[in-house]
């Protein structure tokens, strides 16, 4: 569908990446494919004075019935939903085009636990000082889907077999009437030195070896009596190195910051690597 709207108006372009506006008919009104936020305030309002001018049902189309119903969100209602961001800090070693656009470099995606996954997050019992190793499982999926590269391109998730360190505890500091407060302390660790040249579907030559290495620490509050996390905090903190050809040379510093997303619908976006879930 993107590239159905993106190509024929990006002619010449080494890339289709920018900002396009297109409406959920698919009726593309614009695409920008600079950088500079004041262009970009611009051209915003360009396609608000354009979408204003177009009727209903340019605007919004027509779904069949069947194909409507044919698409249902896995999104865990009543779990947990982390907005996970990360971030890069080229060090000296950093190449022209990471200069040319800045000290850092960042990209997002999320991370879903359905509300049991969530519930397992917690010590069996609340009481001060507890702790609690939060299922491997679960710290995998963090490990092996979201502490990837994909900064600057995409990058496939780790194997299982690639995971060296992967621990998470949760250490009840406190608990006032319904609320849990928690500290999250732990470690990833990740390597692959069997790479293949191309990632699936990529036309981007890549380094055989990749890994990262970081620290847990975060702090997350538990309603006991709305059944779910109201505050969820999580930083990792390490170096990366090898992966994508974009990812630089040598060890690179790479933070995620992982934290409770407010359920708006523009962050009820799939998680890149959902499918590897096997959420039935």
């Amino acid at each position: 569908m993107f590239r159905k709207i993106a190509t024929p108006h990006v002619p010449g372009l080494q890339t289709t990446q920018g900002t396009y506006i297109v409406t959920p008919s698919g009726k593309w009104l614009g695409s920008d494919h600079s950088l500079k936020p004041q262009g970009l305030e611009s051209f915003l309002k360009f396609g608000l004075s354009r979408w204003q001018e177009l009727t209903r049902k340019e605007r919004l189309g027509s779904l069949p019935g069947k194909a409507a119903r044919a698409t249902k969100s896995k999104y865990p209602k009543g779990g947990l939903v982390l907005s996970v961001v990360l971030r890069k800090f080229p060090n000296t070693d950093a190449g022209r085009r990471s200069r040319r656009h800045g000290a850092v470099a960042w990209n997002q995606d999320f991370a879903w636990f359905n509300k049991a996954e969530a519930a397992q997050f917690l010590p069996g019992k609340l009481k001060k000082g507890a702790r609690h190793d939060v299922p491997q499982s679960l710290v995998h999926r963090l490990a092996r889907f979201h502490f990837t590269d994909t900064v600057r391109a995409f990058a496939d998730p780790f194997p299982k077999r690639c995971i060296e360190v992967a621990r998470l505890t949760a250490i009840v500091l406190e608990r006032d009437g319904d609320r849990v407060s928690l500290r999250l302390e732990g470690a990833v660790r990740s390597s692959q030195s069997d790479m293949s040249r191309y990632a699936r579907r990529q036309r981007l030559a890549r380094r055989p070896e990749r890994g990262y290495d970081c620290s847990l620490l975060g702090f997350a509050t538990f309603d006991l009596k709305r059944k779910r996390f109201v505050k969820f905090e999580l930083i990792a903190r390490g170096t990366h190195h090898g992966g994508g050809a974009r990812s630089g040379r040598g060890s690179v510093p790479m933070d995620i910051a992982l934290t409770l997303s407010d359920g708006a619908p523009m962050n009820r976006l799939e998680p890149h690597h959902l499918s590897y879930y096997r959420w039935k």
